[in-house]
């Protein structure tokens, strides 16, 4: 197989009047992609190095790299009030042009991973810059990269990836994911929430979702018949709720971070790399070949969470 960095067919998107779908293709059967999540980067807490780390094993490996939102912290405009001089990296501090300086320096940053940079999304915190101040950092950004060389696609809070795995160059399988920035669980760690979003989301073989900086995953399994011939089987969802580049707990110091004041407990640090295996399954369906006992096989995704740290 080759180790060629993957295409990621940002011009294949399909672009509807409310829907836009992400496609990427790996010319493989297995295939794992690094899913960075709130980096923050602008923070004096955000785990730049940690993030880089992690940006240039995905680039040794030819995995295409997934930002699921928080790419930003952008909370220190001079209209917001949660603007805390010290809880900003230097090179940020009373800059007149605060937003351009977010866009310029992270487009710096990620420049030499851009090939392998395939979606950038909004979290809460570009959402709420795009809402207060119509300024849209992450299309931004995934523009500066484009000019790289990224085949980057900028995306919203939510949406769906469709990743393919090729088996050989006639076999292929495509698996769509649905990715989220995420919000807070109505139980516990947001595991409880897992049962109510595969009801909703059917086609999903694989659910990411972030925001919380905690870090899960819950499989759920399905019994499942095939529209075209009828063929019973079983499969799972698997559920990632994705950690952060953020040292969020913090209570030293005259300024301390918000987390530490609302007391809430530290949370995990890094990101996650989500691996997707094809393999055979064997049932009492034979092919219709008319050669006796040839068996039909039946192609699955596996999916696995691996933490990068």
């Amino acid at each position: 197989m080759s180790n060629d960095i993957p295409k990621v067919h940002h011009q294949e998107a399909w672009q509807g009047a409310r829907h836009r779908v992400s496609r990427i293709t790996r010319h493989r059967r297995h295939g794992a992609n690094p899913r960075p999540n709130c980096e923050h980067f602008d923070s004096v807490r955000s785990e730049v190095d940690l993030i880089r780390e992690h940006m240039q094993q995905a680039k040794d490996e030819g995995a295409p790299i997934i930002k699921i939102g928080d790419t930003f912290d952008a909370c220190n405009g001079r209209w917001d009030p949660r603007r805390s001089t010290e809880g900003l990296r230097e090179e940020f501090r009373g800059r007149p042009d605060y937003l351009d300086r977010l866009v310029d320096e992270y487009s710096r940053f990620a420049e030499p991973f851009a090939p392998n940079i395939a979606l950038m999304c909004r979290g809460n915190h570009e959402q709420e810059i795009l809402e207060r101040c119509e300024c849209d950092l992450i299309a931004r950004t995934a523009d500066r990269l484009r000019q790289a060389g990224s085949p980057v696609m900028a995306g919203g809070v939510g949406g769906w990836l469709l990743v393919t795995l090729h088996v050989s160059k006639t076999n292929k399988k495509t698996i769509p994911i649905y990715y989220h920035h995420g919000s807070r669980g109505v139980m516990g760690k947001g595991i409880g929430s897992t049962a109510r979003r595969s009801a909703v989301l059917p086609d999903a073989a694989v659910v990411l979702t972030g925001g919380s900086h905690r870090e899960w995953t819950e499989t759920i399994a399905r019994y499942r018949v095939s529209i075209q011939s009828g063929r019973l089987h079983q499969d799972e969802q698997l559920s990632i709720n994705v950690g952060s580049y953020l040292r969020s707990h913090a209570p030293e110091g005259a300024a301390p971070s918000w987390h530490a004041r609302e007391g809430h407990p530290p949370k995990p640090l890094g990101g996650t790399w989500v691996e997707l295996t094809m393999v055979k399954e064997f049932d009492n369906t034979l092919q219709r070949t008319g050669r006796p006992g040839a068996r039909l096989p039946l192609w699955k995704v596996v999916a696995n969470a691996r933490r990068a740290k």
